[in-house]
Order: structure tokens, then sequence, then C-alpha cells
């Protein structure tokens, strides 16, 4: 999926996964009171029952649900999309707000993807920020 997701956003994949270190997490092993003190956490409650994740520099922390099937699979891909467009503009002006205010705005996007024996088609959607890239 992330790769595919790289592909879309017309940047190359290599140079992206040899740059930036992406972790994946299991959703329930995130300690709540890691953010606590975190200026950008003030005043936000995040729900850490929902996949969600964290870009830094150079690295990425996903903590999505750890449960197979396609449609676990399309609930993870919202923040994996979200947190790879972060690191898309990470380094510039838009690196918060370009994600951000273009959430509404966003372009479908297809692969396929082998689950055990059966090749199977996933259709997500990815925030639009080629404009800004």
């Amino acid at each position: 999926m992330i790769w595919n997701i790289v592909l879309n956003y017309n940047k190359d994949v290599y140079d992206f996964v040899t740059f930036w270190d992406v972790h994946i997490w299991p959703l329930k092993s995130f300690d709540p009171d890691y953010l606590e003190g975190y200026a950008t956490a003030k005043g936000h409650n995040v729900n850490f029952n929902m996949a969600w994740g964290m870009t830094g520099k150079h690295r990425i922390d996903l903590y999505i649900d750890d449960v197979k099937g396609q449609r676990m699979a399309m609930q993870n891909s919202v923040p994996i999309q979200h947190e790879i467009a972060h690191a898309m503009l990470y380094g510039t002006e838009y690196f918060v707000r370009g994600v951000h205010d273009n959430v509404n705005k966003t372009f479908p996007i297809s692969f396929w993807y082998r689950d055990r024996w059966w090749w199977r088609k996933m259709k997500i959607k990815c925030i639009d920020i080629r404009h800004l890239l």
C-alpha cells in the first residue's frame, strides 16, 4: 500500500523508502501518556482506539489495527496515506497545513495485492497534495 501511494504521488519509491524510516505498530501498543506535554497535542482529543500516525524528521510511526482483511486494510489506509502526504511535504511550509487544509480534496487510486492465494484489488482515496509537490 505504501509503495502504491508513493507512486501515485509521482515520487520514486526507492528514494522514499531509503529516506523515510517507516514503523508500523499495533494500535494497542501506544502509550497515550507519550503525547503529554507536546504543544501540538494540547486541546486535541485523540481517539487512541482508531488507527493513526505521526510524521517527524525522516520517521513515520503508524499505529494501525493489526487485523487481516480488506475492510480493515481500507480503514488503515486513511492514516497511512495521511502520514505519507505529510512526509511528501516535509521541510516545506505546507508540511502541516498543506495536508490538513486539503483532507476533503482527494483522488482515487487502485492497486492489486496478494491475499494468501488470491489477488485482490483495493481502491482508496489519497489527499490531493500533488499541486504542492
